[in-house]
């Protein structure tokens, strides 16, 4: 029976978070969803959404047999149709920190058939550039959560307030996690984390999901 299912939003310290949940699970208890390509235009989940997830509901879950947690870059409807009680949970960093480590981060990965990081490279997109692509500039409202209310999910949690909110949720599982700070991107390099005009513009361009991450994350 599935205890947890925990949303990965790229780049939200999700890594860092699938650690803690296999050393509280054990890794064999952890099943990794990372396939259906959620922030990518051209994947089957974005083309034919309806039958993707009447696909994923009415299949019974099968992949789910003998694991207490899924964990992953998936959108949280894919498994409305799951039966048991179980704690629905994602965190969220700040859209403007999270567009910074998005950019670099995509610019560094190596080309996996992703329309959107095409598209990024192949036009070579600033960061602000970027920020303006309608999938980036809602990656919170229209992308992960397009369509989900806050109650969907018992427990948001920020990664500026790792510490903290990691803490809240072990007592929500009733579990310790031990959350490392792994793979936020590179902060020390990119001149654009304490660039205040820069900041400024995306934080207009992402107002919407600001909107969104202070609401959930205080919640």
């Amino acid at each position: 029976m599935i205890d947890v299912i925990s949303v990965h939003v790229a780049k939200c310290a999700g890594t860092s978070f699938r650690h803690a949940l296999q050393r509280a699970y054990g890794v064999d208890a952890v099943y990794l969803d990372y396939d259906d390509r959620i922030a990518d235009p051209g994947s089957a989940m974005n083309l034919r959404p309806d039958e993707f997830f009447a696909a994923a509901s009415s299949s019974g879950y099968p992949w789910m047999t003998g694991k207490r947690v899924v964990h992953g870059h998936f959108h949280i409807r894919k498994y409305d149709a799951y039966p048991a009680p179980c704690a629905r949970i994602a965190f969220l960093r700040h859209p403007v920190d999270h567009t910074i480590s998005l950019y670099h981060f995509w610019r560094r990965l190596p080309r996996a058939g992703h329309a959107l990081q095409n598209y990024m490279l192949d036009n070579d997109l600033t960061l602000l550039e970027f920020a303006r692509l309608p999938y980036i500039q809602y990656f919170y409202e229209r992308v992960y959560f397009a369509g989900v209310d806050r109650s969907t999910f018992d427990f948001v949690g920020s990664v500026e307030q790792l510490e903290r909110d990691s803490g809240r949720l072990s007592r929500l599982l009733g579990v310790p996690l031990e959350v490392p700070s792994m793979n936020l991107g590179p902060q020390p390099a990119a001149p654009e984390w304490s660039d205040p005009n820069l900041r400024r513009e995306l934080a207009s361009i992402r107002k919407d999901d600001i909107r969104l991450y202070t609401a959930w994350c205080e919640a």
